[in-house]
């Protein structure tokens, strides 16, 4: 299936970066980050994934009520075997479902349930990864000067194509 391909590449680019930190530097407070760390972007994407998986049993995903796990935050051997879970999980589950997605719209705390599907929930995954691995990047090139990223982490595959399409004419 062509989202869990994705979802599989893209989480084994955060698993290449994270195999080049060591766990300071995974958890180090960043200023340009306004104090937050590599490993709170991670733990934020990575929770969002879990939610997904449990709510595929539940028929119900709600990204709100996520349990903050923060030793994903801290521990790299932990958050690399979740990870591992994740997209094992992930590849070896095919079929599409219906799912209702629970969201709160405003600060009153009023929920409403809204129709959605586990493709259409893992296709948002991708996005919402991608867009916190173009942070990540950013703190990266500022503070880890040698770690080697993928050309393309952190860029969204529409971009991607708009740029090699430029770049053809």
């Amino acid at each position: 299936m062509l989202l869990a391909k994705a979802t599989f590449d893209i989480l084994s680019q955060i698993q290449l970066l994270l195999e080049q930190l060591d766990e300071s530097e995974y958890a180090k407070a960043l200023p340009l980050m306004h104090g937050n760390s590599i490993g709170k972007h991670t733990r934020h994407v990575v929770e969002f994934y879990i939610c997904l998986l449990q709510g595929l049993e539940a028929e119900i995903v709600d990204y709100d009520a996520r349990k903050r796990d923060l030793l994903l935050e801290t521990n790299l051997p932990y958050v690399k075997s979740t990870l591992e879970n994740i997209c094992s999980t992930i590849v070896n589950t095919t079929n599409d479902k219906l799912l209702q997605l629970r969201i709160c719209p405003n600060l009153d705390g009023e929920s409403i349930l809204v129709n959605s599907s586990y493709f259409r929930e893992l296709g948002y995954n991708i996005e919402h990864v991608i867009h916190h691995m173009a942070l990540i990047k950013i703190a990266v090139e500022q503070y880890f000067t040698d770690v080697l990223l993928p050309e393309n982490f952190g860029v969204a595959y529409s971009t991607i194509k708009y740029q090699q399409e430029i770049c053809a004419q």
